[in-house]
């Protein structure tokens, strides 16, 4: 799951531009804690079979989403949306995990120890990246020139890569 998160682009980009447009601590947190739940709940919900979602339909849709992410910058959700959002989205990601966790191989008598071993890591490196992030943000939140010129400029950098990976994982193979 450690790994994952450190070696998965995608969604270190997705939480960074999360992050990004986000102007209190207090914001941050609901934002990351909505997206660990709903991922939670779709990678439970994969990995016993009970909702699967084939990779043709998720990986596109967590390009979109970064791409969603990025713009929505742009137009500085209201953080209460943001935190909705971030949950809807991160139901997404939890596909995406799951289809990470399928490659490795599930035990099959030990499933949900596998589960909660794989989504702890990932909880792990999801961690290591906000605490990471999360001063240096919340110290370039002081500057003046942040907000209004860094903020938008990276927004629109996630939106592109997000937009890239899109037409990647549609029409490249």
């Amino acid at each position: 799951g450690v790994e994952h998160i450190w070696t998965g682009y995608d969604h270190l980009l997705f939480l960074a531009g999360l992050l990004l447009a986000a102007s209190r601590l207090k914001d941050m947190l609901f934002i990351v804690t909505g997206f660990t739940v709903a991922h939670s709940i779709t990678l439970s919900l994969a990995a016993t079979g009970i909702l699967v979602v084939p990779p043709e339909v998720v990986e596109p849709a967590i390009a979109a989403s970064i791409v969603w992410v990025g713009l929505e910058n742009l137009w500085k959700p209201p953080p209460r949306r943001r935190v909705v959002l971030t949950f809807l989205l991160g139901l997404i990601h939890g596909f995406g995990f799951a289809g990470m966790l399928a490659e490795l191989g599930l035990p099959a008598g030990n499933l949900a120890l596998a589960l909660v071993c794989f989504n702890g890591g990932v909880e792990l490196g999801q961690a290591g990246v906000v605490l990471v992030l999360l001063p240096i943000l919340l110290l370039l939140r002081r500057q003046i020139w942040w907000e209004r010129y860094a903020v938008p400029l990276l927004s629109l950098g996630v939106a592109a890569m997000g937009l890239y990976w899109l037409v990647e994982r549609v029409w490249g193979g």
